[in-house]
C-alpha cells in the first residue's frame, strides 16, 4: 500500500442547514424593513350639506370639469378643450380660479386617475377643487 492511500482525507458533507437559516433571516429582514407603496394623504373637498337655496347657487357658480375613463379632462364650458392629466396647460388657462371646481369622474374611471387629477390641481395651484358625483360614460343627461 501506498502512504497516499492510507491519509487519504475523507469527504466532508456540508451541511446546508445553517445557510438556509442565514438566507431565510436575511429574507424576512428584507421584506419586512422595506416598503413597496408610498402612503400618503390625500386632500378631498366634498359638497357641503347646505340649504336648497345655497346648493343651487354653488352649482350655479361652479365650473364643472369631466375626468374620463382614458384620463381626459374636459371643461363643460369649453367641450372643444381637452387635456390629459399630465399636461394641464389648455385647461389652466380656462379655469376661472376664483369660482369652485367640480370634478366629475366618469363611472368606469379608475381611482388612480381620480387621485392622479388632484394632485395635479393641488401642483397646479388650484385649491378649490371638489369631488362632485360620479358621471355616466354617455354624458348626454349633464
Amino acid at each position: 500500500m501506498s502512504a497516499a492511500r492510507l491519509y487519504q482525507p475523507r469527504r466532508r458533507k456540508l451541511s446546508l442547514t445553517a445557510l438556509i437559516d442565514v438566507v431565510f433571516i436575511l429574507l424576512m429582514f428584507f421584506m419586512l424593513t422595506s416598503s413597496f407603496d408610498q402612503w400618503r394623504a390625500v386632500d378631498l373637498q366634498t359638497e357641503p350639506k347646505s340649504s336648497a337655496t345655497n346648493q343651487k347657487n354653488l352649482q350655479q357658480d361652479a365650473q364643472y370639469l369631466y375626468l374620463s375613463a382614458t384620463g381626459d379632462l374636459q371643461l363643460r364650458e369649453a367641450e372643444a378643450v381637452k387635456a390629459s392629466i399630465t399636461s394641464l396647460t389648455p385647461l389652466l388657462n380656462l379655469i376661472d380660479g376664483k369660482r369652485p371646481l367640480i370634478l366629475l369622474p366618469e363611472e368606469t374611471a379608475r381611482v388612480q386617475l381620480l387621485v392622479m387629477a388632484l394632485d395635479e390641481f393641488k401642483n397646479a395651484g388650484l385649491s378649490r377643487v371638489t369631488l362632485g358625483e360620479v358621471v355616466p360614460a354617455s354624458r348626454d343627461a349633464y
